[in-house]
């Protein structure tokens, strides 16, 4: 995929301009911007959509399939909905001789920020909220490994919060109190997982049908694990930056194989160019992506969530920095001369200040062998997972597998 290309408002096709008034960009990355729009005859929440502008490609093409499937069919609360997608090329207006052919997908809004905003601002969240919305991650993520989908992008910046209430002390309580205020607080927390633009719908010969396996014990005093997980060990050979952070140890190793394989077939190779042995090397590299490597994503977004330490980050040295004296001088220094009201310092933990329970199932989704890692869909019986301390959720969870329909296209077509 190229970079984003974002249209000017005077460039967007007609057809969607007599549907949606544009209101802000809400979000922008290397492949896609998203903005707020407002539908002129609403028939959603408040009449507001988000409209993601893309380029389209066999990723647009996957991510409106597997979206328009789960939608229509599959709908799950914690999943972004897709509404309709339009096409347009060059963003609607002929100005360019370049052609260039945008598409438009059009998906349900989720207000409120993102988990990555509020980690960044506030540090780790209270280990009541963080259960709240980790039992939703881990539902939501076996939801799509139910039917074959595997994500490839879970982390904190596609993960939509609404309901929070930052502003609230009792928000950030790592205990339940007599009021049962904590506990509405937990229970109003709503979490969207967004951005399927990396998404994959699994066919019956890739996937491993023992989904259940590595299921996690719960001997806190078993230390074997704890050199073997991403607290530990990490792969620190590639300089990591955002997704990576939170992708499993298998994935970087075979990015880092995919380009050997691309240099030395450059130099060798008189039949591809660079750009199609790339496409061919990083597509076996992504068909080699499975089920565990999502469990391994959403072990390394908890594990921020209640130590308030980036993924990739070593978690001691982490805290031991943000400790610092002259940091925390200059923290304070900030605050004086922006005058502003009193800020919430930012909380962090060590790992050895976590629950038992929390520590055991972040180091068996963050195992850095897959064989030995487990599952998102045999964690959803995990203590900490399934005890009802906030509402209840339904995890029944299908097996065997039901493929989406649209699988068997993307392996004749792209794979």
């Amino acid at each position: 995929m190229s970079s984003s290309y974002t249209p000017k408002l005077d460039e967007w096709p007609q057809e969607v301009r007599d549907l949606y008034d544009p209101v802000r960009v809400i979000g922008k990355g290397s492949f896609a911007s998203v903005w707020m729009a407002t539908q002129k005859e609403p028939y959603c929440d408040k009449g507001q959509v988000a409209i993601k502008i893309i380029k389209d490609d066999e990723y647009a093409e996957r991510e409106i399939e597997i979206l328009s499937e789960l939608t229509s069919k599959h709908p799950h609360p914690n999943v972004v909905s897709l509404i309709r997608d339009l096409k347009a090329e060059n963003g609607g207006v002929s100005k360019d001789s370049r052609s260039l052919s945008v598409r438009f997908i059009v998906l349900s809004l989720a207000r409120g920020p993102t988990l990555n905003f509020i980690l960044g601002e506030f540090g780790a969240l209270g280990i009541v909220v963080a259960q709240s919305i980790s039992r939703q991650l881990v539902d939501v993520v076996a939801f799509l490994h139910d039917h074959a989908v595997i994500h490839r992008d879970i982390q904190p910046c596609n993960i939509i919060v609404s309901g929070g209430m930052m502003n609230d002390d009792l928000w950030w309580s790592d205990t339940l109190d007599v009021d049962g205020k904590v506990l509405g607080m937990a229970q109003q927390c709503h979490i969207t997982l967004v951005d399927f633009g990396f998404a994959r719908a699994l066919s019956p010969n890739e996937i491993d049908s023992d989904t259940w396996r590595n299921k996690i014990t719960m001997d806190h005093s078993d230390t074997s694990i704890i050199d073997d997980s991403m607290s530990h060990k990490r792969v620190l050979d590639l300089s990591a930056v955002g997704t990576r952070n939170y992708a499993a140890p298998e994935i970087l190793s075979g990015i880092r194989n995919a380009v050997d394989i691309l240099n030395s077939s450059i130099r060798g190779s008189k039949c591809y160019t660079g750009h199609q042995l790339l496409k061919r090397t990083l597509t076996a590299c992504a068909s080699s992506y499975g089920m565990v490597a999502d469990a391994f994503s959403v072990g390394a977004t908890i594990c921020h969530m209640v130590t308030g330490v980036p993924a990739g980050s070593d978690v001691d040295a982490f805290i031991a920095a943000k400790n610092h004296p002259l940091i925390k001088l200059a923290r304070s220094l900030k605050k004086r001369l922006k005058k502003s009201k009193r800020i919430r310092a930012k909380k962090y933990r060590t790992i050895s200040d976590l629950p038992g329970d929390v520590k055991n199932l972040i180091r068996g989704l963050t195992h850095r062998d897959p064989m030995r890692r487990a599952t998102v869909r045999s964690v959803t019986q995990h203590q900490w997972i399934k005890k009802s301390t906030t509402a209840p959720l339904d995890m029944v969870h299908r097996e065997p597998i039901a493929y989406l329909e649209c699988c068997g296209h993307f392996y004749k077509q792209y794979e």
